[in-house]
């Protein structure tokens, strides 16, 4: 990965205390840009000061600024950097692990460029990962969190390349996704040895606006259930798993695909600083 420039000037506006840099990806063959807050509790640098956690964003444009105010709250005396990803437009391609040529949730240019999800999962293995290595060098606690598509992607990278992060924090992941692909994959591969000790936190809303149980959910077969089931038989599947993974998950009835991304982070930090 080449540094192109260290600046504040991006379409994304970041905050003063956010460093922005665009980042040339080699893998990706393109430029990318990476938002950097550092909380320390002595008021400098991370890289000062051990131990610490490290945090990878998807669509770190858009959620930036929500995940380090609510980590401002709960954080305490923590040491914390967090990395937000800009996806420019790619999230589609970037974190969706197959090429499909149907769905009944996305149009036909979406469509068109799904399947580069393994591409940036090794984009974050072998330039950005290294990186911020080199850069925290203290931080020795990692994790990744993603919304939507981007939790989708956080699945995918923890069936893969689970090696890369202590903590994966997955927000209304679009399971559905190729008629529920890679939870079917999930279902398979968790079970494994290799998978001891993961440590995961799942977000689930009422995305469909049905108001139903999580009882109901599971018996629910429409349309609108195929995009929330697969979320709760994955949770279901976890919860079965607890000798070997550490896992926590939450519904939250009252909030929608978006309005449940607050309490979710917040909750979802609380969990990774004090599990």
């Amino acid at each position: 990965m080449f540094v192109k420039q260290d600046s504040d000037n991006s379409t994304y506006k970041p905050g003063l205390d956010i460093k922005h840099k665009s980042i040339y990806s080699e893998i990706l063959r393109e430029d990318r840009d990476i938002y950097l807050y550092e909380n320390s509790s002595a008021g400098s640098s991370v890289k000062d000061h051990s131990p610490g956690y490290g945090l990878i964003v998807l669509d770190g444009q858009d959620l930036l600024q929500l995940v380090t105010g609510e980590l401002k709250e709960v954080a305490g005396e923590e040491n914390v950097v967090v990395v937000g990803l800009g996806n420019k437009g790619s999230r589609v391609r970037d974190y969706t692990p197959t090429s499909v040529s149907e769905s009944p949730f996305l149009d036909k240019e979406s469509l068109a460029s799904t399947g580069g999800g393994n591409l940036f999962a090794q984009y974050l293995e072998k330039e950005l990962c290294p990186w911020l290595h080199q850069t925290y060098p203290k931080i020795k606690k990692w994790g990744i969190a993603g919304h939507s598509l981007g939790g989708l992607e956080v699945v995918n990278i923890l069936l893969k390349q689970m090696y890369l992060f202590q903590y994966y924090i997955c927000i209304e992941p679009s399971l559905w996704y190729d008629e529920h692909n890679l939870l079917d994959e999930a279902k398979l591969l968790l079970a494994d040895d290799r998978y001891n000790h993961v440590c995961f936190f799942l977000a689930v809303a009422d995305s469909v606006g049905k108001h139903l149980s999580v009882p109901e959910i599971r018996e629910d077969h429409s349309k609108k259930g195929d995009i929330i089931r697969p979320n709760i038989e994955f949770a279901d599947y976890l919860k079965g798993l607890k000798d070997k993974i550490y896992f926590q998950w939450k519904y939250y009835p009252e909030e929608n695909h978006f309005s449940l991304l607050e309490p979710a982070f917040r909750d979802a930090l609380l969990w990774m600083f004090h599990k």
